[in-house]
């Protein structure tokens, strides 16, 4: 079977705009599946984020509760025990716990550790800020005087 050269250039021309085709096809497909990725992804952050501030949120609240407890301002054995429960109900998401001076230097701590008390923390940058501000807030990683 013999082609003549117009059929053969119609045959060359009909593929490369086949070709086009089906690229065009294939990158319209290629972006709206990386659009829709991107959303999902977006929609999982968003939750995840959610998720996040409501834990800290609600971590926030038992903590700020239990700052003002009389026992617990006073480091009385019963102020000791608050902190473990609470430290206990919460070790999965909370590593430790640890109760300061006012000059920053620590009173107690959970898990304890040797050597940790009256250990002075001040210079820790969440720490100033605490003393500053009289307010939690949220730190930087950093490592634990219990050694974490």
């Amino acid at each position: 079977m013999m082609f003549n050269k117009k059929q053969l250039l119609f045959l060359m021309v009909g593929l490369v705009a086949l070709a086009a085709f089906f690229f065009s096809i294939y990158n319209e497909v290629k972006q709206k599946t990386i659009a829709e990725l991107n959303n999902r992804q977006r929609v999982y952050a968003r939750l995840a984020a959610n998720g996040l501030e409501e834990s800290l949120s609600h971590h926030f609240k038992i903590l700020k509760h239990l700052a003002r407890q009389d026992d617990v301002v006073r480091m009385s054995p019963r102020g000791r025990d608050l902190m473990k429960t609470f430290h206990e109900m919460s070790a999965d998401e909370i590593r430790g716990i640890t109760r300061t001076s006012a000059k920053g230097k620590i009173i107690f701590t959970l898990p304890h550790v040797e050597g940790t008390i009256g250990a002075d923390i001040s210079g820790q940058d969440h720490i100033r800020k605490v003393m500053r501000i009289h307010k939690p807030v949220m730190s930087d990683v950093f490592m634990a005087a219990q050694g974490f």
